[in-house]
């Protein structure tokens, strides 16, 4: 099975290279002026099957385009029709969106707020190439406070990805699902 290269919907050079409130680096992204250890932003190859390489891969690349407020590449070059998002708030609220509303939802989130991006801290990646699953963990820090109050708020998301055959029988893997839980308890009221 031919692995196929990964699929980046922006390019670097469109990106800022830092925040500009933290000074943290956008996801993916090396400066020299950074704080950080580009080891968490980009993605690590040691021992990962190609495939598992491929999903990590998408996977970064679909938070980077949402970083550069890019909502429609990834849905429509990585989705499958029947993909669905669930998301946890902060008050332990789920919601469950269907593709439509989830691009609405992240295009509401990320634009009404100029500084809302997603820091990665780390990944972690599950394939398995005989049921044509695979599953990407990316724990995050969310920034979005303008006054640095909240100076961000960790959250875990899931890409679960699928191996589905296209026109003439080809593979390719698909996202099919996200959820995205807060990483912390919410507290009662």
């Amino acid at each position: 099975m031919a692995v196929q290269e990964p699929i980046t919907p922006t390019s670097p050079a469109s990106i800022e290279p830092s925040h500009p409130k933290t000074g943290s680096v956008h996801l993916l992204l090396e400066t020299s002026n950074s704080s950080h250890s580009s080891a968490i932003l980009k993605p690590t190859y040691t021992k990962k099957s190609p495939t598992a390489q491929l999903l990590e891969t998408r996977s970064l690349s679909i938070l980077r385009a949402f970083n550069a407020r890019d909502v429609a590449a990834p849905y429509s070059l990585h989705s499958t029709p029947d993909f669905h998002f669930l998301h946890e708030d902060n008050r332990g609220h789920c919601t469950r969106l269907n593709k439509q509303q989830a691009m609405h939802w992240m295009r509401h989130t990320i634009l009404k707020n100029i500084e809302h991006f997603a820091e990665v801290l780390g990944s972690a990646v599950e394939v398995d190439e005989k049921t044509g699953l695979g599953v990407v963990w990316i724990g995050m820090r969310i920034h979005d406070r303008p006054d640095g109050f909240m100076p961000g708020r960790e959250k875990v998301t899931v890409f679960y990805w699928r191996n589905c055959r296209g026109y003439g029988g080809e593979s390719r893997w698909m996202w099919w699902k996200q959820v995205c839980l807060s990483a912390r308890m919410p507290f009662p009221r």
